[in-house]
């Protein structure tokens, strides 16, 4: 078989993938015309916000306008609204006066779109440009390809991250003659490298700097023993992929992809799961969804995303 790619793509896995994963069930779905309608807007007044506009106002106009709507949330004085409907959408969109005030609406600037990957060798042989230029018409707007680390030096695989203008990600696409299946991307959490802290950048950091074994920087990269992991305590580098935090970061990031959240409202969900009796270490250790198999696409598991 060219390429290698029918048997990664039947529908034996895509059920095997909604087992192992039931979060990841509520992103997959079919792209379609309906989908294309952006479903997260954004609603903004032309002068002043939000911020200290009363609910039950908003509610009342919002609901006035274009009905009962998904969701609200206000956001740094701004409107964010997940619509039922593409009509509704559409109705919102239209719409120039909120409650006797001028607005103007967005869509959101990442939420209406969604990352899927696809194995295939064969693709290996065409350009990005190639890619992206015969897969626009399923939606796809977007192509990277993941590289993995091997002696030093970063090598093409043949796993390619596709970025749809749908908020559902397609069970399959076809690539000329393969029939693809697309996965969920998953990407890895966000960690500091100036405090090796999960949840930021470097950028933002308000935190001494830190080796990833612990210690305050030091010469040279040899680490010293003893190595304990700034983030669990356990004896290991902060970058361990066993670190019982970074699983639970990888759980945050699963809930945060599925759910549209962002990393705050993530973090308070996963939270949830936590009970009382159960410390953050033992719920993050639990065998319940394999961290490793959500990244893993394909036999490339140690890859990385290299834009």
């Amino acid at each position: 078989m060219v390429g290698g790619s029918f048997p990664r793509t039947g529908a034996t896995r895509i059920n095997a993938s909604e087992k192992v994963f039931p979060l990841l069930k509520e992103i997959l779905g079919t792209s379609g015309k309906e989908d294309s309608v952006p479903r997260f807007l954004v609603l903004k007044k032309k002068e002043g916000d939000f911020a200290n506009t009363s609910p039950f106002l908003i509610s009342k106009t919002l609901y006035g306008l274009i009905g009962n709507v998904k969701e609200v949330k206000k956001v740094k004085g701004e409107l964010l609204i997940e619509t039922v409907s593409s009509k509704q959408s559409k109705q919102l969109i239209k719409c120039e006066r909120f409650g006797g005030c001028e607005i103007e609406v967005v869509p959101h600037g990442t939420l209406n779109m969604s990352k899927g990957v696809v194995y295939c060798r064969d693709l290996l042989n065409c350009s990005i440009n190639e890619i992206k230029e015969n897969l626009k018409s399923q939606s796809v707007v977007d192509v990277r390809r993941i590289k993995t680390r091997r002696n030093g030096e970063l090598i093409d695989t043949a796993n390619h991250i596709l970025t749809f203008n749908v908020t559902k990600l397609p069970r399959v696409i076809q690539a000329a003659f393969y029939p693809l299946q697309v996965r969920p991307y998953i990407p890895n959490p966000l960690r500091c490298f100036n405090c090796q802290r999960f949840g930021h950048s470097s950028v933002n950091c308000k935190y001494d700097k830190r080796c990833v074994c612990g210690k305050p920087t030091h010469e040279g990269s040899w680490c010293e023993e003893p190595i304990v992991c700034p983030n669990c305590q356990r004896q290991h580098k902060a970058t361990a992929k066993t670190c019982a935090v970074f699983r639970q970061e990888m759980k945050i990031q699963e809930v945060k992809i599925v759910h549209r959240l962002s990393y705050f409202d993530a973090k308070k969900k996963v939270d949830t799961m936590v009970t009382p009796s159960t410390s953050f270490a033992q719920a993050a250790t639990a065998p319940q969804i394999p961290i490793q198999a959500v990244q893993a696409v394909g036999p490339e598991i140690k890859s990385i995303d290299v834009k």
